[in-house]
């Protein structure tokens, strides 16, 4: 793979390698603060610094698990579905999710 051309040239590929770190620096360096607009301001939620995910709770894990498992064109898999939602809901009777899907 050539990085000049027979003029001498830099290639695409060579000014590529060159201008990546550069754009990656002023990426790295620049700052939230710059993006702010003046007379605009932002939502409370959107505030300071991100705030970490909270992991799934048993019972949405297991939610997720029942909901990947539906096949709504297989009536036994539908049937097994609603069965296994109505154990999750007398497990967790606080999970309203449960009996919004189950109702559907």
């Amino acid at each position: 793979m050539q990085m000049v051309t027979s003029t001498g040239k830099p290639t695409l590929i060579l000014r590529v390698l060159i201008c990546l770190p550069l754009l990656a620096a002023q990426f790295m360096c620049s700052k939230v603060s710059d993006l702010r607009i003046s007379g605009v301001e932002e939502p409370p939620e959107l505030n300071g610094e991100p705030r970490k995910v909270k992991s799934l709770t048993e019972t949405q894990r297991q939610f997720v698990e029942i909901m990947t498992s539906l096949n709504e064109k297989d009536q036994e898999k539908v049937k097994a579905t609603v069965q296994a939602l109505s154990t999750l809901i007398e497990q967790d009777p606080d999970y309203s999710d449960a009996y919004f899907v189950r109702a559907t």
